[in-house]
């Protein structure tokens, strides 16, 4: 009762409430899913989706840039800014969309989208700094717990929504959809300019960026990312490549979506149970993620799908959730901004390389992706037992 109590605590906080609120409207997954789905549909080109994927790490691959601003100049005027700034690109990408058949349309589609989500970045610093000032750090796994399991709740449904009308309706229920995602990212813009936190400017210094590495439990912390989400971006181009090849896209896709998230909002409460403050631990992840992937590719077929929705989706919801509330508890204060940059470019980098490199095998079947993935299952087991003391 009393970790309950604690669990649903952050919620009769009104000003906790209205972060939460702000992080559910911003449903950032549903978003992607359904350009991806646009951007595959009409033209069944898988390169373009790796692209699209690819492109989708910058956002974290440019954190250290974002958290040098966020740390040296006021943030509550960098979030107001960036918000607003990166719901013109939205606007852009929903007008776009009912012009896909212009060239390089689904160019600009992309570019606007990337943008719009890099400048929308800033705007999320705020609110996990907001964290770290108001929530006691035994409490942190809960919050993020609690917020990702409403967002990933929330994104079930609209993913789901989304598929099955588009399999009836065609482009136009994504369109009406990319317009209605502009209008509450507005809402989530009145939201965020409410929001406060303390203006402590960080000297930035040419010693700056190596203090932010030094922390070994950062580094390896880190290294479990860049492991984990590596082959976690790069199976998103297999699956898309193996639904393509099975038709009726969108309600496939719509279901695989959904019942993936369903499933990481579960992943995400549990979290909450599961969390560890042991960094080897989060090796695991990435082995079970490896040796899943494998079967899919291995054997694709709707068993093998569904088979790989349960495992991934639930051990992704754990991973992430038990790596951004270490990564939370590992950084320090004064240098929120940077370190949590550091962290997630690396991670990027490997999310940057993967789809494209997924996507060109499977185009050109250039080597073997099951021996690749066997690799990177081998590396993960080698890690976890150089560090099952750490």
């Amino acid at each position: 009762m009393i970790w309950k109590m604690k669990f649903l605590d952050p919620l009769r906080n009104s000003k906790a409430r209205k972060v939460v609120i702000a992080e559910v409207l911003y449903q950032e997954t549903p978003l992607i899913e359904a350009v991806t789905m646009l951007i595959y549909y009409v033209s069944k080109d898988l390169l373009l989706v790796g692209v699209l994927i690819s492109l989708l790490s910058t956002v974290t691959l440019t954190m250290p840039i974002k958290g040098i601003l966020f740390d040296k100049y006021n943030p509550n005027f960098i979030s107001k800014t960036s918000k607003l700034f990166a719901n013109t690109f939205y606007l852009l990408v929903a007008l776009l969309s009912f012009f896909y058949m212009w060239s390089y349309s689904l160019f600009l589609i992309i570019i606007f989208l990337i943008l719009g989500l890099n400048i929308e970045s800033l705007a999320g610093f705020i609110l996990g700094e907001w964290m770290k000032e108001n929530i006691n750090e035994e409490d942190i796994n809960a919050v993020f717990s609690l917020t990702f399991t409403l967002l990933t709740l929330v994104a079930t449904t609209i993913m789901f929504l989304i598929g099955f009308l588009a399999e009836i309706y065609g482009l136009v229920v994504i369109q009406i959809y990319l317009v209605i995602y502009t209008i509450l990212q507005y809402i989530r813009f009145a939201i965020i300019s409410t929001v406060k936190i303390n203006n402590r400017k960080v000297e930035i210094n040419k010693i700056y960026f190596r203090n932010a590495v030094k922390d070994n439990k950062l580094l390896l912390l880190t290294l479990s990312a860049v492991i984990f989400y590596f082959i976690y971006s790069g199976m998103s181009t297999v699956i898309i490549d193996i639904i393509g090849k099975i038709g009726n896209f969108f309600e496939i896709y719509a279901t695989y979506s959904s019942v993936f998230y369903l499933i990481a909002s579960f992943g995400g409460y549990i979290s909450s149970l599961t969390f560890t403050k042991r960094i080897s631990n989060l090796f695991i992840f990435p082995l079970i993620y490896s040796g899943i992937s494998f079967l899919l590719v291995y054997s694709p077929s709707i068993l093998s799908i569904g088979v790989f929705t349960l495992v991934s989706a639930f051990s992704g919801a754990v991973f992430s959730l038990n790596y951004y509330s270490l990564l939370n508890i590992t950084v320090k204060q004064e240098q929120y901004g940077i370190q949590t940059g550091f962290s997630n470019a690396m991670t990027s980098i490997g999310e940057l390389i993967a789809p494209l490199l997924f996507s060109f095998t499977l185009e050109f079947s250039l080597f073997s992706l099951e021996t690749m993935i066997v690799l990177i299952a081998i590396f993960s087991i080698a890690i976890l037992v150089a560090l099952h003391k750490y």
